[in-house]
This record gives structure tokens, C-alpha cells and sequence, in this order.
């Protein structure tokens, strides 16, 4: 089936709240607070002190960048009290800290680079590519920038759209690595904690969904729809963009408002007549699905269910372990369910990983929050 997507946000208290939607049908939401250190924020931070080597046995540290809670970095080798050029991974949530790294990453809609420092550079296309001809023209632009730059290596892939399109590939490149020199020059002037380059809420959404393409936009914010209009002005494909007059509630556009609501209750109704609940406990996220006065079949349910937890992890974004008992069963159902839930990954930006049924006969699932 052809993915019809459809970002729809609202700007309320400078605060810009989105929802974005495949075939009528909400797959992720969020929100931008460009006060706040958002994922891809750059800063010049100071290592304070050493944290516990991590599990994989790499060195770990303490970061301050000026947010209220230390960062937590896990890379390379540094003193205490040393400047460090930091990029956020993933914002300060749930009373804990900042996840950062020293790699920092830069994202195009043809061009995707790691300036990683110490790196002997590298080159990646999409295996999307088949072309031998396109493959080998991209790899050759790409040599032209894969060199050290003041210690960092260049690891640069060239994105499927990229095939085609070298000449506009090239120019992206040029400027990804020309607002990173920018960058590495203000980190060079800096002596103290100091906030280098905040992303913008087009860049948050090509960080955080990975360069997800648009059919329509809508929005409640003419400033905002004239910005979309001039970002997407030489881009290859463009999407409608309209404005909705008046001031609305994201959840109110595209007739979202009662999808959504769907998914973010405790219980949550399914069209079998079944119900599952969602409850949040210390250490992880429990699903119970119940058969409730539904008269189908439990693989049915079942099967329903899946998709449905599979939709609520994606919108709320919930991360960590995720347990799920599913209705009687067993060891063949269970292997079925386990890989038709894995058919539904690619739905999510996330990375989910389907662990299968524990003894117990419980789904066991890992997600990481985005």
C-alpha cells in the first residue's frame, strides 16, 4: 500500500505540537520547544567527573552543557575538566539527564554525515541503490569530502533519494560540512559551557524520523507555513501546505482527534469488541489484552492487539521494556505472533527489537525512545 503521510502542527506558547499520519491513521506525535535542549542541539560542554564504565566496557563521563541535569557520555578518553564538543542524542526526560555523544551528525534530505572525531572517514550508499553506474558516481563525489577536517573524520552516506540527483547531492554535502566548520570555529572562541547550535523544528523532524517525506502539511501558523513553503522551495519533492484559520488543537486537524485519544488512554478499545489496557510501572510498560464479551477467536484479538501496541508504542513513545500477555498463548502462536509483530517494525523510527514469549508465555519487546 502507498503511505500517504501528513504532518499537521500547531504553535501554542511558542511551543509547536505536531502529529504525524500515514493513510488517515496517527503513527507518531510530539512536541518542539526551542527554549528547551532538544536531540541535535550542539554545545561546548565540560567533563566533570567519570561515570561507571558502561556494559560494552567503554569509558563513560559526566557532562555538563548548562541544562539542569548532567549529560551522561559514553565515548572516547578524557580528563576531567576538559572542553568537549557535544551533540544531544536524546533530551533529559524522566528525572534523568541528557544522553550526548562526541560524534556529531548532520542530516540532509540527500546527505547524511558523522563527524567523528579520530575517524579515518568513511563512505556509505544506500543499498536502496542498485545501480552500479549511480552507485559508483556517488562514491566518487563522496571521496571529494571524505577527508580529515581539524581531527574529524567524514563518514558520509548518500541517501536513496540521492540517486539521480549528484549535482544537488554535492551541494548539500558542501553545506552540511559548511555549517559544521561554522560550528567547530565557535567551539574554537569558546572557553566556557556555551550552546553552539540549537536545530530547528524542521531539523528536529529529519533527526528524529530520518528524513520522512511530506504529501500535505497543515498548520494553524502563517509565519510557519511561509517558512515551510521557503524550506521546501528547492527541495526535490514538495508538499501541499495549507493553512487552517483560527486557532485549533493539533489533535483536532485531519479528523485526528478521536485516533489519537484512542491511544492514549489506560484502556483501549478494539474493534473485535476485546480490550487491552496500558500501565506503566518502575521498571517497565505492561500490556494485558482481555477478551473482555468479544466472541473471536483469540489469534483474531490477538493479532488486532499487536497492531495496536505496536501503534501506542510509536505515538506515546514509550521506551524501555514492554511486556505484553496476550490472550492463551502458546508456543506456536506465540512464534506466529512474535514475527507478525516484527512485519509491523518498519512502521515505527524507533528501534524495536521483538524479543518473542518468555516462559511464562509473555511478549517480551525492547524499544528505544526517539
Amino acid at each position: 500500500m502507498i503511505k500517504m503521510r501528513e504532518l499537521t502542527f500547531s504553535k501554542e506558547d511558542n511551543i509547536i505540537k505536531y502529529v504525524i499520519g500515514e493513510n488517515d491513521e496517527p503513527c507518531a506525535m510530539g512536541s518542539f520547544d526551542p527554549q528547551a535542549v532538544n536531540s541535535g542541539d550542539i554545545f561546548c560542554g565540560i567533563i566533570r567527573e567519570h561515570a561507571p564504565t558502561s556494559a560494552g566496557g567503554a569509558e563513560a563521563y559526566f557532562a555538563d552543557i548548562g541544562d539542569a541535569r548532567t549529560a551522561y557520555l559514553e565515548s572516547g578518553l578524557y580528563k576531567t575538566g576538559s572542553r568537549v564538543l557535544l551533540q544531544v542524542l536524546v533530551a533529559a526526560h524522566d528525572g534523568k539527564g541528557a544522553l550526548v555523544t562526541d560524534k556529531i551528525e548532520s542530516a540532509g534530505e540527500l546527505c547524511h554525515i558523522i563527524f567523528a572525531p579520530g575517524d579515518g572517514g568513511r563512505i556509505k550508499i544506500s543499498k536502496k541503490i542498485t545501480d552500479e553506474r549511480e552507485r559508483e558516481t556517488l562514491t566518487a563525489a563522496c571521496e571529494g569530502f571524505a577527508k580529515k577536517l581539524n581531527g574529524y573524520g567524514l563518514i558520509i552516506t548518500a541517501r536513496t533519494d540521492a540517486a539521480g540527483h549528484v549535482a544537488e547531492f554535492i551541494r548539500e554535502t558542501r553545506l552540511l560540512i559548511s555549517e559544521f566548520e561554522s560550528v567547530l570555529e565557535h567551539f574554537g572562541r569558546s572557553r566556557e559551557i556555551e550552546s553552539l547550535r540549537k536545530n530547528s523544528f524542521w531539523e528536529q523532524l529529519l533527526r528524529t524520523y530520518r528524513n520522512i517525506g511530506f504529501d500535505k502539511i497543515t498548520t494553524d501558523d502563517s509565519v510557519l507555513a511561509e517558512y515551510c513553503r521557503g524550506y521546501f522551495a528547492n527541495r526535490l519533492a514538495t508538499p501541499e501546505i495549507a493553512v487552517k484559520g483560527g486557532r485549533f488543537s493539533v489533535f483536532d486537524v485531519v479528523a485526528s482527534a478521536s485516533r489519537v485519544s484512542r491511544y492514549t488512554g489506560k484502556k483501549i478499545l478494539l474493534r473485535t469488541g476485546a480490550w487491552l489496557t496500558c500501565e506503566k510501572t518502575e521498571a517497565m510498560y505492561v500490556f494485558d489484552v482481555n477478551s473482555g464479551s468479544s466472541k473471536k477467536a483469540a489469534a483474531e484479538i490477538n493479532r488486532e492487539a499487536a497492531e495496536v501496541i505496536m501503534r501506542v508504542l510509536a505515538l506515546r513513545n514509550l521506551s524501555g521494556i514492554i511486556m505484553c500477555d496476550f490472550i492463551n498463548t502458546d508456543k506456536a502462536e506465540g512464534l506466529g505472533l512474535t514475527e507478525y509483530m516484527k512485519s509491523l517494525m518498519p512502521a515505527d523510527y524507533a528501534y524495536v527489537e521483538i524479543c518473542g514469549l518468555t516462559r511464562l508465555g509473555v511478549m517480551e519487546i525492547m524499544r528505544r525512545r526517539i
